[in-house]
């Protein structure tokens, strides 16, 4: 949806792929819908961190094609088999139908349900994590 007069999906939407100089490997999906290329990066790289974007995802039937919810934020980093997770994009405006400080207990409910509570990296808005 970046271009009116182009189309939606017609752009790149800022995905990217970080190897530091240390070593760790960090993924940072953008802005992404879910889809079914994460196994493939599983498959391609070993990620260290990934940053998923995860707010303005409802309602579902208008955020779907843009945005991941909590359960498909899970699903995807599973996929992806990254050894943490950090979340960003959410907490500063309301661009969904969630209010904004949803995202993270909706996603630390997920997480706790399929046992992957220990892999996220719970920072909260304005704090600095060292990886």
């Amino acid at each position: 949806m970046r271009s009116p007069l182009v189309g939606p999906n017609r752009s790149l939407w800022g995905g990217y792929l970080i190897r530091t100089a240390g070593g760790p490997v960090i993924y940072v999906a953008g802005d992404t819908a879910y889809f079914d290329g994460f196994e493939q990066f599983a498959a391609d790289y070993a990620i260290d961190l990934a940053i998923f974007n995860m707010g303005a995802y409802a309602p579902r039937w208008f955020m779907a094609g843009s945005h991941m919810d909590p359960a498909e934020t899970v699903q995807a980093f599973a996929e992806l088999k990254a050894k943490r997770l950090m979340i960003a994009h959410w907490g500063t405006f309301r661009l969904g139908d969630e209010p904004v400080h949803r995202p993270p207990r909706d996603l630390k409910n997920r997480l706790d349900r399929k046992g992957l509570l220990s892999q996220w990296v719970d920072i909260g808005l304005g704090q600095t994590h060292y990886f």
